[in-house]
């Protein structure tokens, strides 16, 4: 299948990875490659966010149509961003905000239009990578913002429970989430905190257990890269809590740093903070492991890996510049720290245009662990897994022993306990090996 499209595409003198996705991905739909890596046993995705889980085509088929919610749909962008969503009284409504049934009613394109603002696409085709992040930015606000979608607690397991089943349906049972843990609010005034913020995401991962025994659930606890070294001691203090509070169901599996890498702190800013955190630790008699965020830059000067493996970071988050530091690489091989690999992400966000020449290609071939994720596919639209392994397929000519071992990593490298890690081995080797079996009985 793989020789076949390159075969193909060679004559054509063109090769969709080395294109846009958004532009390409209804394409790559029709392709038998991506059916069948759409049933392949995934195992885990472990680099994925909140408030960009779900798709965006459920957010505004069903998210939006909820009762009370509210959009930002002004003539011009007023004193709110056009298109944040929101959840009111309809006498507390802001000014700019109409009711969503008000907006179908006047408009039945209005939901496309409000995904296109949700979504990178075509639109932003122009955009540089300064513009790219400042859009992308600019979707979270949207979601995100004071009374928005994301801490609405009506809404929340609803969202979440719709992302999960998005991922089981593409053979993935494993999910590594980097959780913000923000205040929900109801319209009752309910004041819900971080404590029962993982209590509902404990509830959602019980809930889908019920039909899907193997799959499972875990937080990474994500603070910001933009704040200040006050903002990030309080998210650790509430990660260390939290932790401990799950510590017999090793549900917080420990912290990271999100946002924009170039245009936040370096990791070595919080050096104070990662001091007195292991004197903390060491005083609870605790731990609270790293998923460092590191890499995701296209400059020389940028070394925050070296700080992120220095830290004992358990992976790194994108590892996209690795390649400029071969000790480095050399030490994660021998140490077994996996770079988590989001090449459409890196794509659309402007890293890298043409997949054949991501870095990560040439990290399989040295032998550095990798896994394979999405990133954001909520804004993205690469749901699931099986776009990111269709490109990988293509541009790094991955062969299905190369699948196999992504698959296998995506469990090896996880923040299960190494019984965790057996039982999930387990079910997925019975997965792999019934999927297997099936092309085998076709004759393939």
């Amino acid at each position: 299948l793989r020789r076949g499209l390159i075969a193909k595409y060679k004559k054509e003198k063109r090769f969709p990875p080395s294109e846009p996705f958004y532009s390409v991905k209804k394409e790559i739909e029709q392709t038998e490659l991506f059916r069948f890596l759409r049933q392949m046993p995934k195992g885990g995705v472990l680099h994925l966010h909140t408030s960009s889980t779900a798709p965006a085509s459920w957010l505004v088929d069903h998210g939006i149509r909820e009762p009370h919610c509210y959009v930002c749909w002004p003539d011009d962008r007023g004193k709110s961003l056009k298109g944040q969503i929101g959840f009111f009284r309809a006498d507390k409504a802001p000014e700019g905000y109409r009711a969503v049934s008000d907006l179908i009613a006047a408009d039945a394109a209005f939901p496309e239009k409000l995904k296109s603002l949700l979504t990178i696409n075509a639109d932003d085709a122009g955009r540089t990578n300064l513009q790219i992040w400042s859009k992308f930015n600019d979707v979270f606000q949207r979601t995100d913002g004071p009374q928005g979608f994301a801490t609405y607690q009506p809404m929340f397991a609803k969202y979440y429970e719709a992302a999960f089943r998005t991922l089981l349906a593409d053979k993935i049972f494993y999910v590594e989430l980097r959780a913000g843990f923000d205040a929900m609010y109801d319209l009752d005034g309910g004041h819900y905190d971080a404590k029962k913020v993982a209590e509902i995401f404990w509830e959602v991962r019980n809930k889908i257990r019920k039909d899907h025994k193997d799959f499972d659930l875990k937080l990474i606890y994500s603070g910001y890269r933009g704040g200040s070294n006050k903002e990030v001691w309080k998210d650790l203090t509430a990660a260390i809590e939290l932790r401990k509070i799950w510590a017999d169901k090793n549900f917080i599996i420990g912290f990271d740093l999100v946002g924009e890498e170039d245009a936040g702190h370096t990791t070595e800013f919080f050096l104070p903070d990662w001091l007195r955190l292991k004197r903390e630790l060491a005083a609870q008699k605790t731990t609270l492991p790293f998923y460092f965020h590191d890499g995701e830059s296209d400059w020389p000067s940028d070394k925050n890996l070296y700080d992120a493996y220095l830290l004992g970071s358990k992976r790194l988050g994108h590892g996209f510049n690795l390649f400029r530091f071969p000790v480095l690489e050399q030490n994660l091989k021998k140490h077994g720290i996996a770079v988590e690999v989001c090449p459409i992400s890196n794509q659309l966000l402007r890293y890298v245009s043409d997949l054949r020449m991501h870095p990560a290609d040439g990290y399989l071939r040295r032998g550095v662990p990798c896994v394979l994720s999405n990133d954001d596919p909520g804004i993205l639209g690469n749901d699931g897994l099986s776009y990111d392994f269709w490109v990988a397929t293509l541009a790094w000519e991955l062969d299905l022993r190369a699948l196999k071992q992504l698959a296998m990593n995506s469990l090896r490298f996880s923040g299960m306990t190494d019984a965790e890690k057996q039982t999930a081995l387990a079910a997925w080797q019975g997965q792999w090996d019934a999927w297997v079996g099936e092309h085998q009985a076709n004759g393939r």
